[in-house]
């Protein structure tokens, strides 16, 4: 897979593009904040918080990957989160909550002494299934006296077993098949955890195991809630096996404050595998409203509403889809575990998600799955597919009356601009302009572009803003005059504020990893956002005749240029 081409890169040597050149004449564009993030600041990954306290301080760094594992375990990177989860652990289970953080530092601990990869630690992503395995070990175990310092040992030594299992799966699994290994460490083993378990009760060691809860427990109860906002929330809690109440309260709280798609998605999921249940016939009312039937949906229609593909009109019908499988495939796998005695724990979330990632691979190439290593929030992925759908929208258009000529060009940026934005440009223009002829020469742009009067010598470069002139001269006279500078700065101010967000859209699309975009590949792009296909003369007028891919450096100049 290759990596976004960055502003080094395109302004370097060979791959010297005009969209790197140009972005001289502009200042750097703040990043903005968006609407969710002023209305609800503890949303997204908080890594702009967090990352100044952690820089130098490892003890600190090590505090933020834990809480980050924990959220990991719903799908969220978001430390507040992992701190809530935390609290609902205790609110459930005093050694629920110890478990699990002991079985995160194991993992943590084991994948520090490997050198694994530290960004995946950081994240979260190496600790999230330690988390699981101690949440499992304390539903199954009841440890007392000598008992409980041996499972105090052997919860980190799991939760090591869980980070060698996941590199293991990511180096073999995801290198056959780019399938995720989500949560299969902490299912493989959840299944020797019953044998360690009975272990120790045959040397006395333990009393006897609670039984993990796929029905109503004493610990939950039915509550005077409506049994429909029961079943969301004790599918929710169910995640991390806590029945209570007030614990799957604050596991939805928790996905609520860091992504409210994620939570929304989720409750989805729940209402989608309860009516499926009841339906179908396969779950009576009151394994609907534990939960414990649903929580497998609330991770299906996360991960595929909203974290492996971006929430789309396209993603959602899919995500319920998952949901609403999820039930049929629990009762298959029940029985078979139930008679040897195995829990089914989050195995249908894990089949599930592999199944419709291929079917949707193979039979819907046109919904762009979400770079693995790119992987944030829905509404970070939600971003990134708007930005796409927005510069392609435009680039489509100019590309249409480029190869059409009598076809509409659409309005111009600056008609939709506010005066003082507009007027900021129009004096950059005057400052560029120095012969104060109204217009800018292919000289004027060659200092603007090189700074402090230089004259850039590089005859690419020369070309590159040759171009920039042909494409934007809309009256052919060889100068850009202000209307013609304005429109080609917003242009520009534009790309520049998507441009990470596009080419992180755009990485899934390179099926070749080859680093370029040929005709197939546009295709499923604009396919991916709603736009209609190119016509035999647009593809001329972007490939050329001989139809040669272009490099992202360059198709990040065409979306610029069109």
């Amino acid at each position: 897979m290759t990596s976004p081409v960055t502003g080094t890169e395109v302004e370097n040597g060979s791959q010297a593009t005009a969209y790197g050149l140009l972005q001289a004449l502009l200042p750097e564009v703040p990043r903005s904040s968006s609407r969710l993030e002023r209305l609800l600041p503890t949303s997204g990954t908080l890594h702009a918080l967090t990352d100044p306290w952690i820089s130098g301080r490892s003890h600190l760094a090590e505090l933020f990957s834990g809480l980050r594992s924990v959220g990991q375990v719903i799908l969220i990177n978001n430390p507040l989160s992992g701190a809530l989860l935390l609290l609902a652990l205790m609110l459930q289970s005093g050694r629920m909550a110890a478990f699990a953080v002991l079985g995160i530092a194991g993992a943590q601990a084991m994948a520090m002494a490997m050198s694994w990869d530290p960004a995946s630690r950081r994240q979260g992503i190496v600790g999230f299934n330690g988390a699981l395995v101690g949440c499992a070990a304390a539903t199954l175990a009841h440890p007392a006296g000598s008992a409980l310092a041996i499972w105090l040992v052997l919860v980190p030594l799991a939760g090591a077993l869980s980070a060698v299992l996941l590199e293991g799966l990511r180096s073999w699994w995801f290198g056959r098949t780019a399938l995720p290994p989500l949560s299969l460490p902490a299912c493989l083993i959840g299944w020797l955890l019953p044998l360690v378990l009975a272990g120790l009760r045959g040397a006395g060691l333990d009393s006897d195991p609670l039984t993990p809860s796929l029905a109503l427990s004493a610990a939950g109860g039915i509550s005077s809630m409506p049994w429909l906002l029961q079943a969301v929330v004790r599918a929710f809690g169910q995640v991390f096996l806590c029945t209570g109440i007030s614990s799957g309260m604050l596991v939805l709280l928790s996905v609520l404050l860091a992504s409210p798609v994620a939570a929304l998605l989720g409750s989805l999921g729940a209402l989608t595998a309860a009516l499926t249940g009841l339906l179908l016939g396969l779950n009576s009312w009151e394994e609907v409203i534990s939960g414990g039937f649903g929580f497998n949906a609330v991770l299906v229609a996360i991960a595929l509403g909203g974290i492996f593909f971006a929430p789309t009109r396209r993603s959602l019908p899919i995500a319920l889809a998952g949901a609403a499988l999820t039930i049929p495939l629990e009762r298959i796998l029940l029985a078979p575990l139930t008679r040897v005695g195995l829990p089914l724990s989050s195995l249908p979330f894990v089949f599930t998600t592999w199944l419709l990632l291929v079917m949707v691979r193979r039979r819907h190439p046109a919904l762009v799955p979400v770079a693995l290593h790119a992987i944030l929030t829905p509404e970070e992925h939600r971003r990134r597919f708007r930005v796409a759908r927005r510069l392609l929208a435009d680039f489509r258009l100019r590309l249409q009356h480029a190869a059409s000529p009598g076809a509409a060009a659409g309005p111009s940026l600056a008609s939709l601009m506010a005066p003082d934005r507009l007027g900021r440009l129009r004096d950059l223009f005057r400052q560029l302009d120095l012969d104060s002829s109204g217009c800018l020469s292919l000289e004027e742009l060659h200092r603007a572009v090189a700074g402090d009067g230089a004259q850039p010598s590089s005859s690419k470069v020369t070309a590159l803003l040759d171009r920039v002139l042909q494409h934007m001269d809309l009256n052919g006279d060889g100068r850009l005059d202000e209307a013609e500078f304005v429109e080609m700065a917003l242009r520009l101010q534009r790309l520049s504020q998507g441009h990470e967000r596009l080419l992180t859209y755009l990485l899934p699309l390179d099926a070749n990893a080859d680093g370029h975009l040929d005709q197939a590949e546009l295709r499923r792009l604009l396919h991916s956002v709603g736009a209609r296909p190119l016509q035999p003369e647009e593809e001329v007028k972007l490939f050329g005749s001989q139809q040669r891919p272009l490099s992202w450096g360059d198709f990040v100049d065409r979306l610029l240029l069109g």
